[in-house]
């Protein structure tokens, strides 16, 4: 099962109290979801894959500015026990 997301913030444009702007911007992510069985245990594989085209931008969060998450890979494995 393929999984994909897009982050867009429009109109966020935000001037902090020292007056420094974090402007609009937008990420997507993607991923893939398997679910198998090991040892009769059902289990689902995901990999996933933030920030896909490695975009640099800067969030804001109250009175601070700070650059926003670099491509990230993550992979993980949730088993129904």
């Amino acid at each position: 099962c393929l999984v994909g997301s897009e982050m867009c913030i429009r109109d966020r444009s935000h001037v902090n109290d020292n007056g420094v702007m974090a402007p609009d911007y937008m990420t997507f992510d993607l991923g893939y979801k398997h679910k198998t069985k090991i040892n009769s245990t059902p289990v689902t594989l995901t990999a996933m894959c933030y920030n896909v085209l490695g975009k640099d931008y800067w969030i804001s969060r109250g009175t601070s500015v700070a650059l926003g998450a670099p491509r990230t890979m993550m992979l993980s494995a949730q088993f129904d026990i």
